[in-house]
């Protein structure tokens, strides 16, 4: 590259670039030598590391083969003994068959870990160990076969590196060589200036090859002759090996339900949950299967092996077993009333919320009643009105019902969140975004709850202010009547009445009743307007047609008869039919005195409230208070002890002041309601309540026992 960008324009070289193509070329020459020397270098060490692993194997097999080796004769020599003493006894029971030893510990040793030296091996290499739990002596002999084939294939591939770098001559380290290991195993004894010399030759390593192979193929016969000595071992084994399996499965699915469980953010969400858990159903039930079949094959070897062998291994698996699947079933159906409950409360919390959004657009909708129903008469208005006070009315026990169950619906689903959460490492990470979950959940439903609420008393009112307004214009209708009727047929007649005619007293009667009803009606009409009426300007509009009507003709009246006359006769007779009216009147006073009396209880429960909150706010602040900012006016007996005196009383004041006092104050225009508030919140009375009530005999004992002057003294001081 850097010769071709300094190639001259010219034909004629310059000295310069005759001499940076001899530099390249230099550069060139010293680049190979290193490449030769590289390589070189790389096989010396590519050498010395496989001598080394063939150093290690050969240790290990080597002493693998010593304890083999001593094993098999000891069970050999076991085997003769117990022969030789059935022989004595006579005896060919099932008890007296023989049952090898465990697996000796050192054998397990170099089987499964092996030395400390091997963990240093190289990647390529890895692979080729036997990894597990050798467990039973047929194993014994596949793993050994395979590490002394490990062992002459370690040693077939250092003589084909040692043909690739035989002009190379490698000295090993001053301290113990390859040769010494070879040695050691052949059993051949050199002088210590051999053991330091160069790489053994081929010869050596074919010899130990050989010599190894052939030892593992006399020790590999010796242990065929042991296998029929290992039935029922090899078949309890067997059970564990299955029961390991199975736990690896138990472990996969605790895993799984570990992985899923995650928080539905939405009711999209737990379906898809939902449909993720019955995809482990028949994991489970598989591993419920293999269960059975293990628990089935273990009580058969028990039943075998209980009259003939006092050992509780099988036994202790089969409880074993049971307590298993007894877990992994009540696992899978927690998480399946989790994941219900989840459901359940997403489902409950969108139709609620849907609900209240309908209801919500339904009572803001400014519906203009009176253009609406116009084309009725008042009867007909009435109970079209009547109906929808019905239908508010169910349509509120409805959507609070609803409400109540969906709160109710958010308390199992964060129980059985708990109940799964519980074999977590850390649960609190699961639980505390679940809790804010539910707690954002419930407090939308609350604040929708809230503003249907205070919709539905709106339109509720503006009915019932209707309904007022209707009976109101019923009355003004039934005295422009009246008058529509004596103006015309009797006024003109009126002079030519006798004063003690009847038909001349009973108009002066009606007359007297008409005006009565006049002026409560027209005192009616202001106390309305004074309310802000929705219908105040219809019903002083109708006020006035009234008052101008009835002043019209009773003026008429006058001109014909004096005053005097017509109050004089009309006081000699009571009317029957004002009296009914009056009647009526006092039954409609009744209910306004109920409605009263239910609105002043009302006052009285949210006074006595508020004043609660004042005293609890008063105790925190000029007590507690001051036991804090003045730890040194405390007496020593009442140190360290506002726990026991205060309780959770900064707990309970907060909930009455930002929570249960602002819930209650909604309800000053529906008294009637006022209970759902106490329904709402039950849940925090219990908590808070509680907890006071079940320490506040330690408080009064330590008030009890104190006797000193702090508290009144503070009280003092508070009140200058």
């Amino acid at each position: 590259e850097v010769q071709s960008k300094i190639t001259p324009t010219d034909t004629t070289p310059s000295p310069q670039y005759t001499h940076l193509l001899n530099l390249i070329e230099s550069i060139r020459k010293k680049t190979n030598e290193l490449e030769i020397i590289w390589e070189k270098r790389r096989l010396r060490v590519e050498l010395f590391v496989q001598i080394k692993h063939f150093e290690i194997y050969s240790r290990e097999v080597s002493h693998l083969l010593d304890i083999w080796s001593h094993e098999l004769v000891k069970m050999q020599q076991q085997q003769q003994q117990q022969q030789q003493q059935q022989q004595q006894q006579s005896t060919n029971s099932v008890s007296s068959v023989i049952i090898p030893p465990a697996l000796p510990l050192a054998l397990q040793t170099l089987i499964n870990g092996g030395t400390s030296t091997t963990r240093h091996r190289s990647h390529h290499h890895s692979s080729d160990r036997t990894t597990g739990k050798v467990d039973d002596w047929a194993q014994v002999q596949e793993h050994i076969h395979t590490r002394v084939a490990q062992v002459v294939q370690r040693g077939r591939d250092l003589l084909s590196l040692m043909e690739k770098s035989q002009d190379f001559k490698i000295k090993l380290d001053q301290q113990q060589s390859s040769s010494t290991i070879i040695n050691e195993s052949t059993n051949n004894s050199v002088n210590s200036t051999q053991q330091q010399a160069l790489i053994p030759s081929p010869d050596q390593i074919r010899n130990l090859i050989l010599v190894m192979s052939d030892r593992e193929q006399k020790l590999s016969e010796l242990a065929t002759q042991q296998q029929k000595l290992i039935l029922w071992r090899v078949q309890f084994v067997r059970l564990e090996r299955d029961w390991n399996e199975i736990k690896i499965m138990i472990n996969n699915f605790e895993a799984k339900l570990a992985s899923n469980l995650t928080l539905a953010i939405s009711l999209t969400d737990a379906e898809k949950f939902h449909r993720d858990h019955e995809d482990i159903k028949p994991f489970v039930d598989r591993i419920c299967e293999r269960i059975d079949i293990l628990q089935r094959k273990t009580e058969k070897l028990s039943t075998v092996i209980s009259n003939n062998d006092s050992s509780s291994g099988p036994s202790e698996l089969i409880n074993t077993l049971i307590s298993a699947r007894q877990k992994v079933q009540l696992q899978f159906e927690d998480r399946l009333r989790l994941i219900n409950a989840q459901i359940i409360f997403y489902k409950s919390s969108e139709q609620v919320s849907q609900m209240l959004d309908t209801l919500e657009r339904e009572y803001r909708t400014n519906e203009e009643i009176h253009e609406k129903l116009k084309i009725y008469n008042d009867d007909e208005i009435q109970k079209i009105l009547a109906d929808r006070l019905e239908q508010l009315d169910e349509n509120k026990h409805s959507f609070l019902r609803a409400c109540t169950v969906a709160r109710q619906k958010s308390d199992l689903f964060h129980k059985y969140a708990l109940r799964n959460a519980a074999n977590l490492i850390k649960p609190e990470a699961y639980l505390k975004p679940l809790e804010q979950k539910i707690k954002n959940v419930s407090t939308i439903l609350k604040n929708k709850e809230d503003t249907v609420l205070n919709a539905w008393h709106y339109r509720k009112k503006i009915i019932d202010e209707y309904l007022q307004y209707i009976s109101f214009k019923r009355n003004t209708d039934k005295v422009f009547v009246w008058i529509d009727e004596h103006d015309e047929c009797f006024v003109s007649k009126l002079e030519e009445l006798d004063i003690n005619d009847d038909g001349y007293m009973d108009f002066v009667r009606a007359l007297k009743e008409k005006k009565t009803m006049v002026r409560k009606l027209v005192e009616r009409a202001d106390v309305l307007v004074e309310r802000s009426h929705s219908f105040a300007p219809l019903i002083k509009d109708t006020c006035n047609r009234l008052d101008s009507g009835f002043n019209n003709f009773f003026q008429k009246i006058m001109r014909i008869n004096n005053k005097e006359e017509i109050d004089k006769e009309a006081g000699r007779k009571s009317d029957s039919s004002l009296e009914e009216k009056l009647e009526q009147q006092e039954l409609n006073e009744g209910k306004r005195k109920a409605a009263k009396q239910r609105e002043l209880i009302f006052n009285e429960l949210l006074n006595t409230e508020r004043a609660y909150v004042d005293s609890l706010s008063k105790c925190i602040q000029y007590y507690l208070g001051e036991m804090r900012q003045h730890p040194e006016d405390v007496p020593e007996f009442l140190r360290n002890k506002e726990s026991i005196l205060f309780l959770n009383i900064e707990e309970i004041q907060n909930f009455h002041k930002n929570l249960f006092l602002k819930d209650l104050e909604r309800y000053e225009d529906s008294p009637e309601d006022v209970g759902h508030c106490f329904v709402t919140w039950a849940k925090q009375f219990h908590i808070y309540y509680v907890e006071y009530c079940k320490n506040n005999e330690s408080c009064i004992k330590l008030l009890t026992q104190y006797r000193g002057p702090y508290f009144e003294v503070n009280i003092i001081r508070d009140n200058t």
